[in-house]
């Protein structure tokens, strides 16, 4: 399985591609979601159109309601008013006037409601252009906003496949025994599951090493782990050499 360097090597290497996979799904779970925000925003705009137009509506066939009722009294109103030369006492004359009177009363209140709701089906009306026109402008948005995201997504998802492809390449040379320390070290902590010494230090929680242990992380034969959080150890000053298996090529396009 190859010395400790190499070893060390391809653990660096596999902890690159594991980061960037974690970054590249998470990604993944994100586009999705900021397309239904996208699509969450027409469809609220798309209600609150309706909520207009049904308002609108309403307030047209409420006035229309009130015209006829106010055309009725309107009526009522001049039969009332032709029985003044037929009435024979100044009791039933009296009755009339006040009946009359409350007619009069009636026409006016409905007459003013009919004046206020072609007001408010005018306002309606003038807000529901504006409306229409806002639903349709963020309707352009949306769809050019989540076709790009859509491809964005699909570049993602094929560099997901390659990058999954070359982890499985290089696990053919990582010792085993480490890498399932490595996966158990990595499930279990946020953060790089292989990390550089920092003097004599660890260079992820900041805790010092034994001495005998950070001289075993840069000269012995074996690869060591932090007492105090178990992530893997190297030595930083380590130039990594080229590794057939370590890292595949970028893959690119044609």
């Amino acid at each position: 399985m190859g010395t400790k360097n190499f070893q060390i090597r391809l653990l660096r290497t596999l902890c690159d591609l594991d980061e960037e996979v974690a970054a590249q799904e998470i990604s993944c779970q994100e586009i999705p979601e900021a397309i239904e925000v996208l699509r969450a925003s027409v469809k609220e705009a798309e209600a609150e159109e309706s909520a207009l137009e049904t308002n609108r509506r309403e307030a047209e066939k409420k006035r229309a309601l009130q015209e006829t009722e106010s055309e009725a009294e309107h009526e009522r109103l001049v039969k009332s008013r032709g029985r003044q030369l037929e009435v024979k006492t100044n009791k039933e004359y009296t009755a009339l006037l006040h009946e009359i009177e409350g007619q009069g009363r009636r026409i006016d209140k409905l007459e003013t409601s009919v004046l206020e709701l072609m007001e408010r089906a005018e306002t309606l009306g003038e807000e529901l252009k504006e409306k229409k026109a806002e639903v349709a402008k963020k309707g352009v948005h949306c769809a050019t906003e989540v076709k790009a995201k859509e491809e964005e997504l699909g570049r993602i998802q094929e560099r997901l496949s390659w990058l999954q492809g070359d982890r499985k390449r290089l696990l053919i040379d990582v010792d085993p025994a480490w890498l399932e320390e490595y996966e158990r070290v990595r499930k279990g902590r946020t953060g790089r599951a292989v990390v550089s010494l920092d003097g004599e230090t660890c260079s992820a929680c900041h805790r010092s090493l034994p001495p005998q242990l950070a001289y075993e992380v840069r000269h012995g034969e074996e690869i060591h782990s932090c007492p105090y959080c178990n992530r893997f150890l190297y030595e930083p000053e380590e130039t990594p050499k080229a590794v057939e298996s370590a890292r595949p090529a970028e893959h690119t396009k044609a």
